[in-house]
């Protein structure tokens, strides 16, 4: 029996605020690019998040392997990627000295043109969706 092909979720996306769901906190954003470079087992993710007085950019890399990874930074922070069926599930658990924080989030696509991020924190148990669409694509 053939291996299953993984969803490919290279691309720049955009978000979608009418098609999210936003809660506390996050209907704060303005506007938010996500670019990935999903060679698999490695994953890249640049993303901008714009709110109406600061700009907040992060990067990553992981590997899809499920491997827990620990950075080098203060707090701490134990990270992991891996795959549920078609969509990657992004983990990171972050233990400062007087409280813990784990986000988790799910990234799946529809019709190759939009991924849906579900994120999680466990701390405060907010949950929310954010849809990205994809820009510039040809399929």
């Amino acid at each position: 029996m053939a291996a299953e092909v993984k969803p490919d979720f290279s691309g720049e996306y955009v978000l979608n605020p009418h098609a999210s769901t936003l809660g506390a906190g996050a209907d704060a954003v303005r506007s938010a690019v996500l670019r990935i470079e999903h060679r698999e087992p490695m994953v890249r993710c640049q993303a901008t998040f714009a709110f109406d007085s600061k700009t907040f950019e992060y990067s990553l890399e992981r590997v899809s392997d499920g491997r827990e990874v620990i950075d080098q930074k203060e707090p701490t922070t134990l990270s992991s990627l891996h795959w549920e069926g078609n969509a990657l599930v992004f983990m990171d658990r972050t233990k400062g000295p007087d409280s813990e924080l784990t986000m988790s989030w799910r990234v799946s696509g529809r019709a190759k043109r939009q991924l849906r991020r579900w994120f999680t924190y466990r701390f405060a148990k907010p949950r929310f969706a954010a849809t990205l669409d994809k820009q510039n694509s040809s399929e």
